[in-house]
């Protein structure tokens, strides 16, 4: 795979313009090579050039090879929930052929799904299982054994014949609708005595060699994963699916087949923003009360409190313009601003009440008190702008998650200033009284307290002119000692460490197992049972599913954890991880480590991954073992891994060229023969045989 295939298609490649990074990966059957483009290269484009690059280099490549694929990556159009189905009574394989049948076509049609997966069980086959002297009896070889089975399944088109003035369809109907159609297959005439294909093998309606396997809470089940287009909101179209599930299994799906949700990315998303949001309408009240503890009035607070939803809701049209989402980013920026917002309506309603005490009339304070502070104002407004502008428009990763954040920030502040100027003195000029407002004898206690706090902040106020005129009578000493500590809280830099993104607990992680190469798949339920019993145990559980056989490969498996809501249990989901990982240093026969999935590696979600290069593998993979092994000695690490493949045991065939010869064949013709024996290529059969439910 990598001399015949994987190098071709990299040399073609490499010439693209705007290449980072370019990676493969070579195993049995499969190669796989990733190209990352510099930030900014238009992906359209940029795929475009891949496909010509590998067309031009198709004529290369072996014959037998399925055509190239390419595709382009997107990391929003992700898996955003998994399901699980199972029964009691069914096997696995009805089960996967139900949920292919109903559930992904039905999936499928939502608005924004992009991609429905069902694995977790094998597929329905037709077996032909030769017998090897029967045919050496009668002389008939494997390949025209599968020549004939495979030129009777075919319906072929005849044209048409006109027949009494009435057109008529010519087709010859040939495809197999029964087993008994296949058995029925002469696959030799000899001198007029007829070999059917039921003398000399034998066909059975089965399923397809189990390269996968799935259970879900210990009950073995079929897995469902749906994918979200790009672009495409998350949560609306998690509930779209979650809604047409609920109505399938209500509905349409037999009553033994039970569906869990074992993964919900969002859950997590959903109650991300309800809390934003919510801390941002607090956060609003907070402010419009903490203005009417030093205005005392309630039309001047009221005015200025108009700002925040006026402000806001403006925002949202400059958003949609961008093609912003209310997302974690964005709504952080818009309560980072509420307290901003509110600032220059306070101002400027402080400024005109000011002028109206002095005697002037409301409209006259109005035009005065808002000309008078305006340039303040701007000063205030343009010095915040100056701030978040430029960290909406940084570069590489990290710029395009805080660009919502940035901006959104930016439009909330400059959409505030509008309305300071605009609203504000308006609303000032025909609602605004002078003095304290006179308050209803049912609310002289709210006045003590006004009172009360006057005072309070009076007292304070005090203090602070006394600490005050001291630091302004040792100018030198305040600066000595700002210096020093400025030069204290640098050292401290060090101490704080660094990461890309915060962990936090969304309830769900991950475990990845790795048995020894070669490991058959039976093998490997005996080894991951001893970890499925140790999730299953876990107190917090809500669900859990196991998938044995990921990645094409038998011996690599992996466990999706859902815990219970937050709110209900006492440990965090970082403590029942590291106690699980304390546990699985035990297990027998298998690599585990224990991820949350949310980082933002290549295909792996460890924070820290270092990469090594050279042009002897050997040398890498002796490299990369002593340096996980020195690393794994650093105190705080966990999971160190190295992700060279292991070396798969195989049984190597080697012709005799002169033996080859001798009986008329090549290495072609055998390679051939002995594929077709043990990979069963050549034929698939779609029967229109009905299954019962």
């Amino acid at each position: 795979m990598e001399s015949l295939i994987t190098k071709p298609i990299e040399d073609a490649v490499s010439s693209v313009a705007g290449i980072k990074t370019l990676s493969s990966v070579s195993r049995e059957g499969v190669s796989q090579t990733t190209i990352e483009f510099e930030l900014g290269t238009n992906p359209k484009l940029a795929a475009n050039d891949v496909r010509e690059k590998v067309a031009g280099v198709r004529k290369r490549l072996p014959d037998q090879i399925d055509e190239p694929v390419v595709q382009r990556y997107d990391i929003t159009a992700q898996s955003i929930l998994t399901f699980s189905l199972a029964s009691d009574t069914r096997p696995r394989g009805e089960i996967r052929k139900i949920a292919e049948d109903i559930v992904k076509n039905q999936l499928q049609q939502l608005e924004g799904v992009a991609e429905v997966t069902v694995y977790g069980a094998a597929q329905r086959e037709i077996q032909i299982l030769a017998d090897p002297r029967k045919l050496e009896a009668y002389g008939i070889s494997l390949q025209q054994l599968l020549d004939a089975v495979d030129a009777n399944n075919i319906n072929t088109p005849g044209g048409h014949v006109t027949e009494k003035g009435i057109e008529l369809t010519v087709r010859t109907i040939g495809k197999y609708q029964s087993i008994e159609d296949i058995r029925n297959i002469i696959v030799l005439n000899q001198e007029g005595r007829l070999v059917a294909l039921k003398d000399v093998a034998a066909v059975e309606d089965t399923w397809v060699e189990e390269r996968n396997y799935a259970k879900t809470n210990g009950v073995p089940s079929v897995i469902v994963s749906i994918q979200k287009q790009s672009g495409t909101n998350t949560v609306g179209v998690a509930e779209k699916v979650k809604q047409s599930m609920q109505n399938l299994e209500q509905n349409v799906l037999p009553p033994d087949i039970k569906i869990t949700k074992v993964r919900d990315n969002s859950v997590y998303i959903r109650d991300s923003v309800d809390d934003v949001m919510m801390s941002m309408v607090f956060g609003g009240l907070l402010a419009v009360a903490i203005t009417f503890l030093f205005l005392r009035n309630a039309r001047a607070t009221m005015i200025g409190a108009i700002a925040i939803p006026t402000s806001v809701i403006s925002t949202f049209f400059l958003m949609k313009a961008m093609n912003f989402t209310l997302n974690n980013m964005s709504l952080m920026g818009l309560s980072l601003a509420v307290g901003i917002l509110i600032d220059d309506a306070i101002v400027i309603v402080e400024n005109i009440f000011r002028h109206m005490e002095q005697g002037k009339t409301p409209r006259e304070a109005a035009g005065v008190g808002t000309k008078e502070i305006s340039l303040a104002v701007l000063a205030t407004t343009f010095s915040i702008l100056a701030v978040f502008v430029p960290v909406g428009n940084m570069g590489e990763i990290i710029g395009q998650f805080f660009k919502q954040f940035g901006l959104t920030v930016a439009f909330a502040v400059a959409f505030s200033l509008f309305v300071a100027f605009t609203l504000t003195p308006m609303l000032s000029a025909y609602w605004l009284q002078s003095g304290h407002e006179r308050q209803d004898r049912r609310l002289r206690w709210l006045e003590y307290l006004l009172d009360k706090w006057e005072q309070g902040f009076e007292a304070f106020r005090n203090l602070y002119r006394e600490i005050l005129y001291w630091a302004l009578r040792r100018p030198k000493k305040l600066v000595a000692v700002a210096i020093v500590s400025l030069f204290l809280n640098a050292l401290l830099l060090p101490f704080l460490g660094s990461e890309f993104q915060p962990t936090y607990d969304s309830g769900e992680f991950i475990i990845n197992m790795l048995a020894p190469s070669g490991t058959s798949i039976e093998r490997n339920k005996e080894l991951v049972a001893q970890v499925e019993q140790e999730i299953l145990a876990i107190p917090e559980l809500e669900s859990a599913y196991l998938v044995i056989g990921t990645n094409r490969q038998v011996y690599r498996s992996m466990i999706g954890v859902r815990l219970i809501d937050s709110s209900k249990r006492s440990r965090s989901m970082m403590q029942i991880m590291d106690s699980l990982r304390i546990k699985f240093r035990e297990v027998q026969g298998l690599k585990v480590s224990v991820s949350t999935g949310q980082g933002m590696g290549k295909g792996d979600s460890r924070p820290i991954q270092v990469a090594l290069r050279g042009p002897e593998l050997d040398s890498l993979n002796m490299y990369a073992t002593t340096l996980s092994e020195k690393i794994k000695q650093l105190p705080g690490t966990t999971d160190v891994d190295i992700s060279s493949e292991q070396s798969e045991p195989e049984v190597q065939v080697k012709f005799d060229p002169a033996r080859l010869g001798d009986v008329g064949l090549d290495a072609t013709t055998a390679g051939k023969a002995v594929q077709t024996a043990f990979l069963f290529l050549g034929l698939i059969f779609r029967l229109a045989i009905p299954t019962s439910w």
